[in-house]
């Protein structure tokens, strides 16, 4: 099958399916999900094609990587054009359209990922191909937490959404439950199947790496500064717990956790950093080796459609903990089964699920263990790929 993605690819993470002379970035590096799912595409045979965005970017001129079956088109931003994130979405819409619109008779559907320039974009072609948009955010609640700039901004994305959603002729996906249940609520549209998102089959271990003496927990996110995520709860439930373990370690990853950031250097000053490692940005091994190297990965997100960082938490064999009503969070724990679930807005609900995870290791082998029996056929890449190549034949067969 002759596939094409409309979404955020980081080339970097295919690589290995990239003819090697060639100049490979890493640019948008927030998409796992959506590499994994193309890696697992390439394995079982199929051609990808990739419609991909670079903003702001150092180059001059869009360009084309190519492998045996895998073409990645980067459409980049006019050279040192300043452009806001805000505007680049719409920015893009109409250099993305005429790039797949030059590529449109080399794929048998076009699938485009989240539902703003790039699935604006990709409605443009329902009239030539199916065009699936899996629906990977919810815009509406995203707008209800955000503040000033950051509420203009998302309402400007909303237009996009909107629109999207309204395209009768769009076949939307669900990465989860909950994320179904919103789209079904809020427009109306029944029968949208759900696939989550994966975790590469080649990263689920059957039991963890290292084993870590003192408690060393791990936190992983795309943003420092947004309330969704949650941290600032986080930090004084790690306090309350450090205060007891004073052996014990939080790290904190993504791109925003660094020491000269002035929202840490404020977290600092109100001695919430104390047994706190900021790490940065880190590739995906490396993020991989961190979770290894870790005794437990909490993630106290207010609101997820799905959560991603949960299974690769599960993949190592490490107890998870979570939010008991955070979105789609629950669901993807196993209401409970597969991980710990806690009011993540009570600092002392957090930190008691802290506490249970190291001093009861009985119920986190339990937990672990369950987790592992499940994520191969629920969460794995080859699992979710032949959901989606099932789904495409559906619509391409009539």
């Amino acid at each position: 099958m002759k596939i094409g993605i409309a979404g955020p690819i980081n080339p970097y993470e295919l690589r290995d399916y990239l003819y090697k002379d060639q100049k490979i970035l890493t640019i948008n590096k927030g998409a796992t999900a959506v590499n994994t799912y193309v890696k697992e595409l390439l394995r079982k045979g199929h051609s990808v094609i990739v419609f991909t965005s670079e903003v702001p970017s150092d180059e001059r001129d869009s360009y084309v990587l190519e492998g045996e079956k895998l073409r990645i088109h980067v459409i980049c931003s006019k050279p040192r054009m300043f452009i806001t994130h805000a505007l680049s979405r719409f920015y893009m819409v109409g250099r993305l359209k005429r790039v797949i619109r030059r590529n449109i008779n080399d794929i048998d559907i076009l699938h485009a990922q989240w539902t703003y320039d790039f699935a604006y974009a990709a409605m443009a072609f329902t009239d030539m191909l199916p065009v699936f948009c899996t629906v990977r955010d919810w815009c509406p609640y995203i707008i209800s937490v955000q503040k000033g700039i950051k509420k203009i901004q998302w309402m400007l994305y909303y237009f996009q959404f909107y629109r999207v959603m309204k395209n009768p002729r769009l076949k939307f996906v669900a990465n989860s439950e909950y994320t179904k249940d919103c789209i079904e609520k809020s427009f109306k549209i029944s029968d949208v199947p759900v696939i989550y998102n994966p975790i590469d089959k080649n990263l689920i271990l059957k039991e963890k790496k290292y084993e870590i003496s003192n408690p060393v927990f791990i936190s992983i996110a795309s943003s420092a500064f947004e309330k969704r995520k949650n941290i600032p709860k986080l930090l004084e439930a790690f306090k309350l717990f450090h205060a007891n373990h004073c052996n014990s370690v939080l790290k904190l990853v993504g791109s925003g956790f660094a020491s000269d950031n002035p929202l840490m250097i404020k977290y600092k000053d109100m001695g919430l950093l104390d047994g706190v490692e900021l790490c940065g940005y880190k590739s995906h091994d490396e993020l991989v080796e961190e979770i290894d190297q870790s005794t437990c990965l909490i993630h106290p997100s207010l609101e997820e459609t799905f959560g991603n960082i949960l299974i690769e938490g599960m993949a190592r064999c490490v107890p998870v903990i979570g939010g008991n009503k955070s979105g789609a969070v629950p669901k993807v724990l196993g209401d409970g089964e597969w991980g710990f679930l806690c009011d993540i807005t009570s600092v002392y609900s957090i930190n008691d699920s802290m506490e249970e995870v190291c001093q009861n290791e009985e119920l986190s082998r339990e937990k672990v263990r369950k987790a592992t029996e499940v994520i191969s056929m629920k969460y794995g890449s080859e699992s979710i790929a032949n959901q989606h190549i099932e789904l495409y034949t559906k619509y391409l067969l009539g």
